[in-house]
Protein backbone atom coordinates (compact mmCIF):
# COMPACT_ATOMS: atom_id res chain seq x y z
CA UNK A 1 0.00 0.00 0.00
CA UNK A 2 1.28 3.49 -0.79
CA UNK A 3 0.49 6.97 0.42
CA UNK A 4 -0.22 9.89 -1.92
CA UNK A 5 3.50 10.68 -2.14
CA UNK A 6 4.32 7.16 -3.34
CA UNK A 7 5.84 6.04 -0.02
CA UNK A 8 4.93 2.85 1.79
CA UNK A 9 2.18 2.99 4.39
CA UNK A 10 2.58 0.82 7.44
CA UNK A 11 0.11 -2.06 7.24
CA UNK A 12 1.25 -4.25 10.14
CA UNK A 13 3.11 -3.44 13.30
CA UNK A 14 4.53 -5.74 15.97
CA UNK A 15 6.36 -4.92 19.19
CA UNK A 16 7.41 -7.81 21.34
CA UNK A 17 9.55 -10.85 21.75
CA UNK A 18 10.78 -13.20 19.05
CA UNK A 19 12.18 -16.70 19.09
CA UNK A 20 13.70 -18.14 15.93
CA UNK A 21 12.20 -15.30 13.84
CA UNK A 22 8.66 -15.89 15.14
CA UNK A 23 6.51 -13.96 17.60
CA UNK A 24 7.06 -15.69 20.93
CA UNK A 25 6.20 -14.47 24.44
CA UNK A 26 4.34 -11.23 25.07
CA UNK A 27 3.75 -8.97 22.09
CA UNK A 28 1.50 -6.31 20.61
CA UNK A 29 0.41 -6.62 16.99
CA UNK A 30 -1.84 -4.37 14.90
CA UNK A 31 -2.86 -3.70 11.34
CA UNK A 32 -5.22 -1.11 9.88
CA UNK A 33 -8.32 -2.70 11.52
CA UNK A 34 -7.25 -5.26 14.13
CA UNK A 35 -5.20 -5.16 17.31
CA UNK A 36 -3.87 -7.92 19.58
CA UNK A 37 -2.02 -7.71 22.88
CA UNK A 38 -1.00 -10.91 24.56
CA UNK A 39 0.99 -14.09 24.47
CA UNK A 40 2.43 -15.82 21.41
CA UNK A 41 4.01 -19.21 20.92
CA UNK A 42 5.84 -20.12 17.73
CA UNK A 43 4.24 -17.24 15.82
CA UNK A 44 0.65 -17.98 16.93
CA UNK A 45 -1.60 -16.36 19.52
CA UNK A 46 -1.29 -18.76 22.47
CA UNK A 47 -2.11 -17.87 26.08
CA UNK A 48 -4.01 -14.89 27.45
CA UNK A 49 -4.76 -12.07 25.06
CA UNK A 50 -6.98 -9.18 24.05
CA UNK A 51 -8.05 -8.98 20.39
CA UNK A 52 -10.04 -6.05 18.99
CA UNK A 53 -11.60 -5.46 15.59
CA UNK A 54 -14.10 -2.89 14.37
CA UNK A 55 -16.85 -5.46 15.14
CA UNK A 56 -15.92 -7.00 18.49
CA UNK A 57 -13.39 -7.35 21.30
CA UNK A 58 -12.34 -10.72 22.72
CA UNK A 59 -10.53 -11.13 26.00
CA UNK A 60 -9.39 -14.53 27.13
CA UNK A 61 -7.09 -17.42 26.31
CA UNK A 62 -5.93 -18.60 22.90
CA UNK A 63 -4.62 -21.96 21.82
CA UNK A 64 -2.75 -22.11 18.51
CA UNK A 65 -4.40 -18.92 17.19
CA UNK A 66 -7.96 -19.88 18.23
CA UNK A 67 -10.11 -18.64 21.12
CA UNK A 68 -9.92 -21.54 23.54
CA UNK A 69 -10.97 -21.58 27.20
CA UNK A 70 -13.06 -19.17 29.28
CA UNK A 71 -13.32 -15.79 27.57
CA UNK A 72 -15.60 -12.90 26.73
CA UNK A 73 -16.62 -11.29 23.44
CA UNK A 74 -18.17 -7.83 23.47
CA UNK A 75 -19.74 -6.78 20.17
CA UNK A 76 -19.87 -3.18 19.03
CA UNK A 77 -23.65 -3.02 19.63
CA UNK A 78 -23.18 -4.02 23.30
CA UNK A 79 -24.08 -7.71 23.04
CA UNK A 80 -21.74 -10.07 24.88
CA UNK A 81 -20.96 -13.75 25.11
CA UNK A 82 -19.10 -14.91 28.17
CA UNK A 83 -18.20 -18.54 28.56
CA UNK A 84 -16.10 -21.34 27.15
CA UNK A 85 -14.68 -21.53 23.65
CA UNK A 86 -13.21 -24.50 21.81
CA UNK A 87 -11.36 -23.63 18.58
CA UNK A 88 -13.14 -20.23 18.24
CA UNK A 89 -16.63 -21.67 18.89
CA UNK A 90 -18.74 -21.28 22.05
CA UNK A 91 -18.92 -24.73 23.64
CA UNK A 92 -20.12 -25.68 27.12
CA UNK A 93 -21.56 -23.23 29.63
CA UNK A 94 -21.98 -19.61 28.61
CA UNK A 95 -24.13 -16.50 28.82
CA UNK A 96 -25.45 -14.21 26.08
CA UNK A 97 -26.42 -10.69 27.04
CA UNK A 98 -27.66 -7.63 25.20
CA UNK A 99 -28.47 -4.01 25.96
CA UNK A 100 -32.03 -2.76 26.16
CA UNK A 101 -33.16 0.57 24.69
CA UNK A 102 -32.32 2.30 27.99
CA UNK A 103 -28.81 0.75 27.86
CA UNK A 104 -29.42 -1.65 30.76
CA UNK A 105 -28.07 -5.20 30.52
CA UNK A 106 -30.39 -8.14 29.99
CA UNK A 107 -29.55 -11.84 29.94
CA UNK A 108 -30.85 -13.40 26.73
CA UNK A 109 -29.66 -16.94 27.46
CA UNK A 110 -27.56 -18.72 30.05
CA UNK A 111 -26.79 -22.39 29.76
CA UNK A 112 -25.10 -24.91 27.51
CA UNK A 113 -23.78 -24.27 24.00
CA UNK A 114 -22.96 -26.91 21.42
CA UNK A 115 -21.07 -25.87 18.26
CA UNK A 116 -21.80 -22.22 19.00
CA UNK A 117 -25.57 -22.64 19.42
CA UNK A 118 -27.57 -22.46 22.66
CA UNK A 119 -29.17 -25.73 23.76
CA UNK A 120 -32.75 -24.84 24.63
CA UNK A 121 -34.85 -27.34 26.53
Amino acid sequence: MFDSDGGNLEIERYHGKFYEDQYHGYGEWSDLINRYRGEYQNGLKHGDGLFSTNKYTYEGPYKQNAMHGKGKITYQDGRTFEGHFVHDVPQGHGRLTSLTADRSLTIDYEGQFINGLPVKH
